[in-house]
């Protein structure tokens, strides 16, 4: 007889319970391992070739799956217009969940990559129950989702009014938090539909890469607090640009001048 089972969230699973009750000389293990870019990038031809499926990205891929076949196979499909089940499946696991925990997997869904359990209110107990249901991982102080498609496909199942007071809410505890990102605290400004403190983020970032001499992020960040800052808010003398609100996309100054920084 041969089963198969994930080991995400083994702890609570009546399966994983059965198969330590017949563990023994009689029983193999065997970890079936991730698959190698050679064995994605064939994968993404054949889907391209077979569906005619268009930007396939292979460290896209492999990055958003962690070459977890079921996973990569899901991210394919999507790319081909095709439905699968990985939305299904997700939402299982969500509503396995107590409201807590929800909340708690529905707040790590808005913070791309790795996040302080700072952000989490200190509800730990609650993050045990995404780490539990194999949508989270916990390493040391930091939490993240185990698969970054799993993470973007729970943030999408968002509605847009949910999402964007998440985003509020890790920007209000960004703030209480000494040397956070002024580059992330725009990023969920900007989302939290902020559009003045993603300004002033943004603008604070640039200055700091400046002062490091990263002229081009600098330039990077003040592009982006251009856009944030539309026609009603200008920049300081000496960023450039017409009107005093667009900034220079080859070099901003080398020492902009002083304002007032974000409290992050």
């Amino acid at each position: 007889m041969i089963v198969t089972a994930r080991d995400e969230g083994a702890g609570s699973s009546a399966l994983w319970e059965a198969l330590g009750d017949v563990a023994g000389a009689s029983v193999d293990h065997v970890q079936v391992p991730a698959l190698s870019e050679s064995t994605v990038r064939a994968m993404i031809a054949e889907a391209v070739a077979d569906t005619g499926a268009t930007q396939v990205d292979l460290g896209e891929v492999m990055r958003a799956t962690g070459g977890i076949a079921l996973l990569v196979t899901e991210m394919l499909a999507t790319a081909a217009g095709r439905a699968g089940t990985l939305q299904s499946s997700i939402a299982g696991r969500m509503a396995r969940l107590p409201d807590s925990g929800r909340d708690v997997v529905e707040l790590a869904s808005v913070i791309p990559g790795r996040s302080s359990t700072a952000l989490y209110g200190g509800s730990f107990a609650d993050v045990d129950h995404g780490v539990r249901h194999g949508l989270l991982r916990v390493d040391r102080e930091n939490v993240e989702f185990r698969h970054e498609l799993v993470r973007r496909t729970v943030e999408e199942s968002l509605p847009p009014g949910r999402r964007a007071g998440l985003h509020a809410l890790v920007l209000h505890r960004l703030e209480a938090m000494p040397g956070a990102e002024p580059s992330v605290i725009a990023h969920h400004a900007r989302r939290a539909n902020d559009l003045a403190r993603a300004f002033r983020a943004e603008r604070d970032a640039a200055e700091r890469a400046a002062r490091l001499g990263s002229h081009r992020e600098a330039a990077a960040h003040a592009r982006r607090a251009a856009v944030d800052a539309g026609p009603a808010r200008a920049f300081p003398p000496g960023w450039g640009g017409g009107g005093g609100r667009a900034c220079s996309a080859r070099r901003p100054p080398a020492s902009p001048p002083p304002t007032s920084r974000a409290r992050a």
